[in-house]
């Protein structure tokens, strides 16, 4: 009996093996993860990414951990990669906690992709309103009065908070601390 492979068959085994293998990659990084194992998840994605660099669910994963691991600039890196390829709610988020703190625009929109995703993460809202709410402080001391059609025009969005924390107050009643922000925010405007 004489066996014979296709080309296509091969092909289609190379590609099923290497599946697998990605498969086993992104799954061991992941309970990494779970496991709070940072070192690990970057070594195990560093190796993973050497054979295999359009593993970029592994880019997420090792941006994350680097996040853990208070390297912001390699997480940034990581997560932009990732998120070229694999927009998850995430990966955003992380992005949005690696960048540079007074990157307001930067921040809104990556917490922004994040709630497009899932809008039922209470910490999502949270974490935009307090980006809102540190880019009007911050921008107040610019401007002598609390002229918000200046300040939403330079900082490309909204800076009312309010509309934020009362969403996540009521996905979760844990958040409802933020209302005295939104009553601080509009006894300014007045």
């Amino acid at each position: 009996m004489k066996i014979t492979f296709s080309l296509q068959g091969l092909f289609m085994l190379f590609a099923f093996t290497l599946s697998a293998q990605n498969n086993e990659a992104v799954s061991q990084a992941e309970a990494y993860l779970q496991e709070g194992d940072y070192a690990q998840v970057i070594a195990h994605c560093t190796a993973s990414l050497k054979t295999n660099p359009e593993l970029y669910y592994c880019y997420g994963l090792r941006g994350i951990a680097y996040y853990h691991k208070t390297n912001a600039a390699r997480a940034y890196e990581d997560l932009t990669i990732a998120l070229s390829h694999f927009p998850t709610e995430q990966f955003f988020y992380y992005r949005s906690r690696a960048r540079n703190r007074t990157n307001y625009k930067g921040i809104f929109d990556d917490l922004s992709e994040a709630i497009a995703i899932n809008p039922n993460n209470p910490r999502y809202f949270y974490n935009r309103g307090k980006v809102r709410w540190k880019a009007f402080s911050a921008l107040t001391e610019k401007y002598t009065s609390y002229n918000l059609v200046l300040i939403e025009k330079e900082l490309g969005f909204a800076p009312d908070p309010c509309a934020d924390f009362e969403q996540a107050t009521a996905l979760d009643a844990g958040y409802a601390k933020t209302l005295k922000t939104c009553e601080k925010f509009q006894g300014l405007l007045k």
